[in-house]
């Protein structure tokens, strides 16, 4: 991570001296000749460190040190001053000064000096993160099911987790992309270094270079103070660009550039930076179509696509349902503090064969539902909304044999749904209508058809 550091000092040269020194660290500096202009600076601009010259006109460092801890008290203020009396150490350090060095200046010392803060800072901001990320992932869901679709991919995010390589996860909407990503940071190298995620499809098209490379102030209206991007943010650690396929162009380029060369360049800025990260990148859209659209890159999908993993829909893995059901039913009943609920085994055997368009996502939806709105305990097949009961999956046609007669299999499966909904409305024909989407003349004319009992 790099740090800016402020040089607040009303005498020019020993200023210039210790921003040139700073620089030549590595750090990036900008300097201020007295205190209301540093503070100017701080309400503008992010700060990390500043280092203030005691006494000094218009405001003293510690004046300057009270107004920076009310504008930002993350910053870590270092005091310079000739009088190296323990009254004023002691008084700087109660007002929340980080350090205190003094003169003449030692450059070296000052080094160090800064070194220490930002490895405390830097450790004090990991033990944040890594309770964040606890945090997040005991509230995440895990990828649960033991059917052959799902091992399999599993059992490849277990083998590439570990490396370096760039890797896609497609798969429609709510099979769990954003989830397998999780896993991956876990189990990679990189598994105690940052992890962030963009939704490049949620942030608006002329915002989104900023939000990955960051820009300086000034570079476009509305940039009224410089920004970091999510790849300086992340450096060492992992992305996630979820829905990639919606990148617009420009981004395409310039995420072609640092997965090739491992740099970017923020807007407006004239350095080109470098970065040590993972991208792991997620959607549900057809890139190859895309692709021969001319709307996403090839090159750039080659780029992220070294390891591809298609997640498959729930409706491919129909017997991991009931396991999901369960899981989903037993967080939900914790975290809204209800009694134990349980599915009836005709309850489940119609969640089976249910198609699932919106997958997981929908199924833990539903669960939440049935917990809020079920009159009992036992969820029964009577509580579920009507698209599951009604749109199940059909039983399995029967082979087609020489010469079928396609009316009468079509007559067949109309036969079975009207028994399945007279009957699980107990006869009552006009409910049976309207869940089939027919009217009541309709209805009755097609079971004197099939010589159903009314």
């Amino acid at each position: 991570m790099s740090y800016t550091i402020l040089v607040i000092d009303d005498e020019k040269i020993q200023r210039h001296m210790v921003a040139g020194f700073l620089e030549k660290q590595g750090y990036s500096v900008i300097q201020a000749g007295d205190g209301p202009e540093g503070l100017a600076i701080i309400r503008d601009r992010q700060v990390d460190i500043v280092l203030s010259d005691y006494k000094m006109p218009k405001m003293t460092g510690i004046e300057t040190l009270d107004e920076i801890k009310k504008i930002n008290p993350g910053i870590q203020v270092i005091l310079i001053t000739a009088y190296g009396t323990v009254d004023t150490a002691v008084s700087a350090m109660k007002k929340g000064a980080a350090d205190f060095v003094t003169k003449p200046i030692n450059l070296e010392a000052i080094a160090l000096t800064i070194a220490k803060i930002t490895e405390k800072t830097r450790l004090v901001k990991e033990n944040e993160r890594l309770r964040k990320r606890l945090a997040a992932y005991e509230d995440t869901p895990s990828i649960i099911g033991d059917s052959p679709a799902l091992r399999a991919v599993l059992e490849t995010a277990r083998r590439v987790a570990p490396s370096d390589t760039s890797i896609l996860i497609t798969g429609e909407t709510g099979t769990g992309k954003e989830m397998l990503s999780n896993l991956l940071h876990t189990l990679s190298k990189r598994a105690e270094q940052p992890y962030l995620k963009v939704n490049c499809g949620a942030i608006p098209k002329d915002l989104i270079e900023s939000e990955l490379f960051g820009h300086l102030k000034g570079s476009f209206t509305g940039a009224l103070s410089d920004k970091k991007g999510v790849f300086q943010e992340a450096d060492r650690g992992s992305i996630l660009l979820d829905e990639v396929g919606e990148l617009p162009p420009a981004a395409q380029v310039k995420l072609l550039r640092v997965l090739n060369d491992r740099e970017y360049q923020p807007i407006g800025s004239p350095r080109t930076f470098k970065t040590d990260i993972r991208v792991l990148a997620a959607t549900n859209r057809d890139l190859k179509a895309m692709i021969k659209e001319g709307t996403f890159r090839e090159d750039l999908y080659f780029r992220l696509n070294v390891v591809p993993i298609q997640l498959p829909p729930l409706r491919e893995r129909r017997a991991d349902v009931p396991a999901l059901l369960e899981h989903h039913l037993k967080e939900v009943v914790k975290r809204i503090g209800t009694s134990p609920r349980t599915f009836s085994s005709k309850a489940v055997d119609l969640l089976v064969k249910y198609a699932w368009p919106g997958n997981v996502r929908e199924l833990r939806n539903l669960v939440e539902r049935m917990v809020l709105l079920a009159p009992n305990d036992v969820i029964d097949a009577e509580d579920l909304p009507v698209e599951v009961k009604f749109e199940a999956l059909p039983d399995e046609p029967r082979p087609l044999e020489e010469g079928i007669d396609l009316n009468r299999e079509i007559e067949r499966l109309e036969k079975s749904y009207i028994e399945k909904a007279i009957d699980f409305y107990k006869g009552n024909q006009t409910l049976a209508a309207r869940a089939l989407g027919l009217s009541e003349r309709v209805i009755r004319y097609k079971m004197g058809k099939y010589g159903l009992k009314e």
